[in-house]
């Protein structure tokens, strides 16, 4: 079994940097962006389609719950990322029969919290005796030797990346690309990921530290001299060689890739569209591999997590609990709408904007009524207005799922007494059991407010970047 696994090994997976250059983006900007246009199989989803209008996740994917598998998919969002459950999905319909009881059976089989990772490995491309064999190494391991064994970058953790102590970096002045591509790998592929931290025998002297180390050096040394046929090794790896690995199919990321660049000194427009292309994609799920540099481009780093990488530094600096980077105020104002009645609900997320049997109140003074409401009031809830601290009192109810603040005292409306505070808001809010939501869009600058919020315990906190953060 553990021999059926270890062939499944072949190329990328770690690490981001070594030395990390310094490099100035107003000075320069040659950005060589590694794009997805489709699928190297089955139908295609690729940023043509994400930025034609419809979401090509909602467009291509079956409807999950006509599926045996889609509860099992629903519950496992914390390892699957939504195009590798869309791949999964859709590579289940595509199984013959035997081989979906098979798959079935498997998964009935396994515990709930190595479930994903099954699903994952399903995604990544591999047949069913190779999940069979995978099953069987990971079953009775617990959730922290699934998390570290199988993910080699986590999101819940911050800082260098490293399994059992070794760094998971390039360890040569050239292999920067190589060392993105094998993390790349590892992101999409948990059988790989098990290869490079155990060797494909846990538990036995090839999960040491020293073990790893050599499986990775090796492995990033592979990757480099598979990306350099026809290229000098020592200048690194070149974008096409890099971008013609990306597309094997054995790397398991469901994507065509090819090379773009960008310079800033031409015109700042493709740059910033071939940005948002980049971290749409990330956010989708895609590893995307950026080749960075002042004059000439020549250090590569992979745009994985950056998402939520962006929103720990910004909980840092406004002492918040957690961050999140969206597509405005008015979008975070919708999507913190959504989570307050839905909270971690799956089959919830999946009804809206039905709201039968969910709280289905906001509750708004008067006063702070305004256009941009519309993105609270999207989402299927129904307004409460009120004016004053007893009316608010009043509408609290089992129905409130959370209270719109807005962060200036102006609004479209006309009002008939002085608005209540927003620190008397919190406690009705607390003593009711129900998120306080902050328009903060008009109360920047000053920069302090933002902590100041954090500060007074407020739960929901939307800010525009299109504003006066300028972007």
């Amino acid at each position: 079994m553990k021999a059926a696994t270890r062939r499944s090994l072949t190329a990328a997976a770690a690490g981001s940097s070594g030395q990390v250059r310094r490099f100035r983006l107003a000075a320069i900007l040659l950005l060589l962006i590694i794009g997805i246009p489709g699928a190297t199989s089955g139908s295609a989803i690729g940023l043509s389609d994400m930025f034609g209008g419809a979401d090509p996740l909602s467009a291509t994917a079956p409807v999950v719950d006509d599926s045996p598998l889609a509860g099992r998919l629903a519950d496992r969002a914390e390892v699957l990322s939504p195009v590798q459950l869309t791949r999964a999905v859709r590579g289940y319909r595509q199984l013959p029969l035997v081989q979906r009881v098979r798959l079935d059976k498997l998964l009935a089989a396994v515990p709930t919290r190595a479930q994903g990772y099954v699903l994952k490995a399903f995604a990544a491309g591999h047949p069913v005796d190779e999940l069979v064999t995978f099953a069987a190494l990971i079953a009775d391991e617990d959730r922290e030797w699934l998390r570290t064994r199988l993910n080699l970058l986590d999101p819940a953790v911050t800082g260098p990346l490293a399994f059992r102590g070794v760094r998971v970096r390039q360890y040569d002045d050239t292999s920067c690309g190589s060392t993105a591509l094998v993390l790349a790998r590892a992101l999409a592929d948990p059988i790989y990921a098990l290869m490079l931290t155990t060797g494909g025998s846990p538990g036995t002297v090839d999960e040491s530290a020293d073990r790893f180390l050599v499986r990775l050096k090796a492995e990033e040394q592979r990757v480099h001299n598979a990306t350099n046929l026809l290229w000098p090794p020592l200048v690194g790896t070149p974008p096409w060689g890099l971008r013609d690995l990306m597309n094997e199919p054995v790397m398991g990321l469901g994507a065509q890739y090819h090379w773009t660049i960008t310079a800033q000194w031409v015109t700042a427009g493709p740059v910033a569209a071939v940005v948002r292309q980049a971290l749409a994609a990330v956010a989708a799920g895609y590893p995307v591999p950026v080749l960075i540099g002042d004059a000439i481009p020549r250090h590569y780093v992979l745009l994985e997590e950056l998402h939520d990488k962006v929103g720990t530094r910004l909980a840092e600096l406004m002492g918040s609990e957690a961050a999140m980077v969206t597509t405005g105020c008015a979008g975070a104002i919708h999507v913190g709408t959504c989570a307050c009645l839905t909270g971690r609900d799956n089959a919830k997320v999946r009804r809206l904007p039905d709201l039968t049997g969910m709280k289905s109140e906001v509750i708004i003074q008067k006063i702070h009524r305004n256009g941009y409401d519309h993105a609270v009031r999207n989402s299927g809830v129904r307004i409460v207005e009120v004016e004053g601290m007893e009316q608010m009192r009043n509408a609290a109810s089992e129905r409130t799922a959370m209270m719109y603040f807005l962060g200036a005292e102006s609004g479209d409306a006309e009002w008939k007494t002085e608005p209540v505070g927003l620190e008397q808001c919190l406690q009705v809010g607390k003593a009711a059991g129900f998120p306080v939501l902050v328009d903060a869009a008009n109360m920047l600058p000053p920069w302090d407010n933002l902590r100041k919020l954090a500060a007074l315990g407020t739960d929901l906190i939307c800010i525009s970047g299109g504003k006066h953060m300028r972007g």
